[in-house]
């Protein structure tokens, strides 16, 4: 677990160096059923769900 997180990690922070394909191990992503399609979907995803945290914690205490 782990290693994917740690693989995710450093595609999010320095994506013009690492990419899903490389930083992923392709056995991982077949034993759990996912393409590198799939993680840079949910990826993305959480991203804009953490924006719209933030935003509501902005607006609570600033708003």
């Amino acid at each position: 677990m782990w290693y994917l997180v740690s693989g995710l990690a450093l595609v999010a922070c320095h994506p013009e160096i690492f990419s899903y394909d490389d930083s992923i191990d392709a056995t991982l992503c077949q034993a759990l059923k996912i393409s590198t399609d799939d993680l840079e979907i949910a990826a993305n995803f959480a991203t804009i769900e953490t924006d719209n945290i933030f935003n509501i914690i902005n607006a609570k205490f600033y708003g």
